[in-house]
């Protein structure tokens, strides 16, 4: 795993909501918190299609401050909302060959969305955003909890409702990328997210099946 995907929220692979991450809520003021850990032993070396070698262990603890709006307006027929999320990270790194063993923890970049569109049907909700990672957290070593750089997001996606009841759902949710500029004019690649999840409901009780992919599309430069 790179350290950059592991160390910094604003490079997580995996969303927060699973099964749920393509459909808005309905109108209201949410709060939502959630705990993340990482791990990682095969830590692949910056521009080389090689593992480090000896033995190697990566750490990343992060909670998820997340507060989202879903106001009673509209855009474009859709309910329209915005969000901002906060997170806060401890993350360790330990690789024998290289004599390192590092620690630091502190606040991460901060995301910040000021679109958010959800389309409602009885068998589809869609969902539409856009969003910045602001890049503003610490970065001045390997495990420090900011990634140092700018982050544009867009995002779409879709659930479709295989029953009248919705209790069985498909769904997929699309994200694009662009990476700005560290202060050493370095920037990596733009970036293309897929998750999906397929699953069955019983109230509050969800189970089911996900998965992500994560594609770079362009080089890195710098």
């Amino acid at each position: 795993m790179s350290l950059r995907l592991l160390f910094a929220p604003a490079e997580e692979p995996v969303r927060r909501e699973a099964m749920d991450d393509a459909t808005a809520p309905p109108p209201g003021l949410y709060y939502l918190g959630y705990f993340l850990k990482y791990r990682a032993h095969d830590i692949r070396l910056p521009l080389a299609n090689a593992s480090a070698p000896g033995s190697n262990k990566a750490e990343s603890t992060v909670i998820v401050n997340r507060l989202l709006w879903i106001t009673e307006h509209q855009l474009l027929g859709a309910d329209y909302g915005m969000e901002i999320l906060a997170p806060v990270a401890r993350n360790s790194l330990q690789m024998s060959a290289y004599g390192l063993d590092l620690q630091d923890s502190g606040g991460a970049d901060i995301y910040v969305s000021p679109l958010i569109l959800g389309w409602h049907t009885p068998r589809w909700d869609v969902s539409a955003g856009a969003g910045m990672w602001l890049g503003q957290a610490r970065s001045g070593s390997p495990v420090a909890p900011g990634s140092g750089y700018q982050s544009a997001v867009l995002s779409a996606g879709a659930t479709y409702y295989l029953d009248e009841s919705r209790t069985w759902t498909a769904a997929a949710l699309f994200h694009y990328q662009r990476n700005g500029r560290t202060d050493h004019g370095w920037r990596f690649g733009d970036q293309i997210g897929a998750e999906w999840s397929a699953g069955k409901r019983w109230g509050l009780l969800q189970a089911g099946v996900v998965g992500y992919s994560r594609w770079q599309i362009s080089r890195d430069t710098g």
